[in-house]
């Protein structure tokens, strides 16, 4: 016997679940990278100024400086370099955030295909409105949770400021307002891994239906 064709959309909204949270605990890596190497960016940014001023004070007193390694190391030109690297690094961890949410973006509209599907279906050995209600509810949650996550990335609070002048502008998500720089990032981190539109009981439920279902098919074939 066949398996009726929502039981087998129930089963592949499952799946799309779980690869959305794959996904998502990749991001979270990369929005953890993205603090770690903004906190040493600032660092090395506090380093290099206070190695130009120190140079602009022993210009002005003519003083004569040995220099040693360490002297070398902090030396304005090799910090900078060392920002620039940061700044590159920091790039290509945006661009993986963004590429992460195309994919988040891929999963919603295979929900959503799914979800056109059963609105097809006319007849089944199960109740068709609790399939219907288990897809329109996932999908409707994973629709709004991915409009969440695309206000937290393209909001305009995720751009970070490469310059060396301190960003004082503020952005307003969901009634808080945040700003520019780690503290701003590492909010929008710890929003972005809270999925506050997914409520994982409903997945939760509907996989144990779905088990339910399997295990009373694999019983009457065995009775027959």
């Amino acid at each position: 016997m066949s398996t009726p064709n929502h039981i087998v959309q129930l089963t592949r909204l499952d799946d799309l679940s779980k690869n959305w949270s794959t996904i998502h605990s990749q991001s979270c890596n990369l929005f953890s990278s993205l603090v770690n190497i903004l906190t040493q960016r600032q660092a090395t940014s506090n380093v290099l100024h206070s190695s130009q001023s120190k140079v602009s004070r022993i210009i002005t007193n003519t003083t004569i400086v040995s220099t040693n390694i360490l002297d070398q190391i902090f030396q304005p030109q090799t910090l900078t370099r060392v920002i620039y690297k940061q700044s590159r690094e920091i790039e290509e961890i945006l661009s993986k955030i963004h590429k992460i949410l195309e994919e988040f973006e891929t999963i919603v509209k295979s929900m959503r295909k799914i979800l056109l599907q059963n609105d097809k279906i006319v007849s089944a050995d199960i109740s068709i409105s609790l399939s219907n209600l288990y897809i329109t509810r996932i999908v409707d949650m994973y629709e709004k949770e991915l409009m969440y996550k695309r206000n937290l990335v393209l909001g305009g609070a995720l751009v970070i400021d490469h310059s060396e002048y301190e960003n004082n502008e503020t952005n307003n998500l969901g009634g808080i307002a945040i700003k520019p720089g780690i503290d701003g990032v590492k909010l929008i981190a710890e929003r972005w891994a809270a999925q506050p539109y997914l409520e994982f009981e409903i997945e939760e439920e509907m996989v144990d239906r779905i088990n339910i279902w399997k295990k009373v098919k694999e019983f009457e074939k065995l009775n027959k």
